[in-house]
């Protein structure tokens, strides 16, 4: 065993990027970390499994998985960073019950203030 392979126990990468994938997850109704600690978790995946390639190939599992939760995470992350919170096609002020044809509108009576 050479000093490269002993610096690292055998998953550290892999499982970094687990973590972070998953803390991204749970901070993604804050996108801003969420996003940031993802993509972070993303980019130590990558380098897990490249590693994993070329030197240990049982970390290939967790920087894979490290990976698809990163990603995972991002996604989410950008999707509420991006969805509208209303809908532009909604019009507030048309009554939400339609008159029918040929009937004029008639207010409901006033309330008595007691």
């Amino acid at each position: 065993m050479s000093a490269a392979e002993r610096k690292f126990p055998p998953v550290a990468l892999g499982m970094a990027s687990t973590v972070l994938g998953t803390i991204g997850l749970a901070l993604s109704i804050l996108p801003i970390l969420g996003i940031s600690v993802a993509f972070w978790g993303l980019v130590v995946g990558a380098v897990g499994m490249l590693r994993a390639a070329f030197f240990q190939p049982q970390e290939l599992r967790w920087a894979l998985v490290g990976c698809v939760v990163s990603a995972w995470a991002v996604a989410i992350g950008l999707t509420l960073a991006f969805t509208p919170i209303s809908s532009s096609h909604i019009n507030v002020h048309e009554p939400a019950a339609s008159v029918p044809v040929g009937r004029p509108f008639t207010a409901p009576p006033a309330t008595p203030a007691w």
